[in-house]
């Protein structure tokens, strides 16, 4: 009988455990075209290649505020210790409301006005309930 119990019990904490909504989404470049289903309140990790040391960023464009938040700010890693070297520039998304939007993100030189992206990165995103 306290077999059984603690079976069941160790069981239900698992499942709780591993609930896909708390396991990021990790998307990368060659994801852009494609879609991405989330939970609600589950986290999108979008990283792609990026290099400051020539002007180019990447930049969240378009209406996805309603379904997705920006969290925290954009965070960058160097790829190597050599002067002006690139890196890996990785962005989180919180599903925020239950949908269906566009994750748009362009690449380019923010000072630059008027200037099309040279690159964009986009994923067709749906948060469904838990």
């Amino acid at each position: 009988m306290k077999r059984t119990l603690f079976a069941a019990a160790l069981a239900i904490a698992l499942a709780g455990c591993c609930s896909c909504s708390d396991q990021a989404v990790k998307l990368a470049g060659g994801d852009s075209g494609g879609e991405a289903e989330l939970v609600l309140g589950q986290t999108l990790e979008v990283a792609l290649a990026e290099n400051p040391t020539t002007g180019y960023r990447w930049e969240w464009k378009g209406d996805a505020s309603h379904v997705l938040e920006q969290t925290g700010e954009k965070q960058f890693v160097v790829d190597s210790a050599a002067i002006g070297a690139g890196g890996v520039m990785t962005m989180r998304f919180n599903a925020a409301a239950v949908g269906q939007t566009e994750l748009k993100l362009v690449y380019r030189r923010p000072f630059e006005k008027g200037v099309p992206p040279i690159e964009t990165y986009r994923v067709q995103v749906t948060v469904r309930a838990k």
